[in-house]
C-alpha cells in the first residue's frame, strides 16, 4: 500500500512539473505574439494540440493565432468555463470582454466581467475592463452603432482600439476625406530626448499586449522620439481607444496623424 502511495504521489508530481514546463513555454509563445511574432507559435501549434489537447495555456495559445476571432472567442470561452481559476482564464475574460464590449452586447460584457471579478479580484484587467464596458454602454445608448467583429485577431491585441464615439457631421466628413487619403493614426503617450528611452517605454506597453513604436520629431530644433500606440483607421477609433490607453500609461494619450 505504501509503495503505491509512493507511486502515485510521483506520477501526480511528474505531471505537475510537466504542465508548469508547458505553461511556461506556452508564456513563450505568447510574449512573441505580442510582440507581433506568430510563425513560431503557428508551427508549435499542432505538436501541442495533439499532446496536451485540453491544457488551458495551449487553449489560450490556439486562440490567440487564430485569424477569426469569433472562433477564437469559443475557444477562450471553453477555457473560463473549464477552468475559470487557472491563470490563463485571466487573460482570456479580458479578451472575452473586450470581443462582446466591441460587438455592441454590453449585456453579455457586463456579466463577463463579473465573473472576471469573481474568480480574478486582483486581476490588472478589472480597470481597463471595467472603463471598456462602461464607455461601450454609454456609447451605444446614444446611438453608435457596434463594430462589426471581422477575421483579425491580431487587431484585438492591441485592446479594443475599434469602439467608435459619434461625431459631429463636419468631423464624420473630415475622416471620410482623410480616410481617402489612406491617413492612419496614432495615440502618442509619451516624447523622449533618446532613443534608449523611448525603447524602453515601448518594451513596457509591449509587455501590456499594446502595438506601440517609435516616432522620431524636431522639436525646436532637437530631435526627439515620440512613442506611440496602435494604428487606427479613423480619427474617431482612436479616440475611442484613448479610454483604453490612458489607464495604462498613466497619461493623457494626443492624437498622431501618420
Amino acid at each position: 500500500m505504501r509503495k503505491l502511495i509512493i507511486l502515485v504521489f510521483s506520477i501526480f508530481i511528474i505531471f505537475s512539473y510537466l504542465a508548469q514546463s508547458q505553461a511556461e513555454r506556452v508564456r513563450v509563445y505568447l510574449k512573441q505574439i505580442s510582440l507581433g511574432k506568430m510563425e513560431e507559435a503557428r508551427k508549435a501549434l499542432p505538436d501541442l494540440l495533439a499532446d496536451y489537447p485540453d491544457d488551458p495555456a495551449v487553449m489560450m495559445l490556439h486562440g490567440s493565432v487564430l485569424e477569426d476571432i469569433n472562433k477564437s472567442i469559443l475557444i477562450f470561452e471553453r477555457l473560463v468555463k473549464k477552468y475559470p481559476l487557472n491563470e490563463f482564464a485571466n487573460d482570456a475574460w479580458w479578451k472575452i470582454i473586450q470581443y462582446y464590449a466591441l460587438k455592441g452586447d454590453t449585456s453579455k460584457a457586463r456579466q463577463e466581467l463579473e465573473n472576471m471579478k469573481k474568480n480574478f479580484p486582483n486581476s490588472n484587467y478589472i480597470s481597463p475592463a471595467s472603463d471598456l464596458v462602461r464607455t461601450a454602454v454609454s456609447l451605444f445608448k446614444s446611438g453608435v452603432k457596434p463594430i462589426q467583429t471581422t477575421k483579425s485577431n491580431e487587431e484585438t491585441n492591441q485592446s479594443d482600439t475599434q469602439i467608435k464615439k459619434s461625431q459631429t457631421t463636419q468631423q464624420n466628413q473630415i475622416i471620410e476625406d482623410e480616410e481617402d487619403d489612406k491617413i492612419s493614426y496614432g495615440l502618442q503617450v509619451g516624447v523622449y530626448s533618446t532613443m534608449d528611452a523611448a525603447k524602453a517605454e515601448v518594451e513596457r506597453f509591449k509587455k501590456l499586449r499594446l502595438r506601440a513604436e517609435i516616432i522620431t520629431k524636431k522639436i525646436d530644433k532637437n530631435t526627439m522620439y515620440a512613442v506611440i500606440i496602435g494604428d487606427y483607421a479613423t480619427r474617431e477609433a482612436a479616440e475611442a481607444a484613448k479610454n483604453i490607453v490612458s489607464p495604462q500609461c498613466g497619461c493623457d494619450p494626443l492624437i498622431f496623424v501618420k
